[in-house]
């Protein structure tokens, strides 16, 4: 798992303390994750795979504190909005 470094959001930060799972905030992780195989694209602003449910449930809760919106993108897998809504 890459290490978040002094550049990192403090979602980003949050997300790696709180959470086991894979937390990835890298321009090629969140581009794997910008498109459903439609025409629809938007690059999110994290992605977080969890090992469990309750780190799914903690990666949502986290994510709602940040005021972000979260879709699944993919099974067991969390994409977070870049706009806060």
């Amino acid at each position: 798992m890459p290490n978040a470094g002094a550049g990192a959001s403090k979602l980003e930060q949050r997300l790696r303390s709180e959470i086991s799972g894979d937390v990835l905030f890298d321009s090629f992780s969140r581009g794997r994750y910008a498109t459903d195989a439609s025409f629809y694209q938007i690059m999110p602003a994290g992605v977080v795979v969890p090992r469990t449910v309750d780190e799914a449930l903690r990666a949502l809760d986290i994510a709602r504190d940040d005021g972000r919106t979260v879709t699944p993108a993919r099974r067991r897998h969390l994409a977070m909005r870049p706009d806060r809504q």
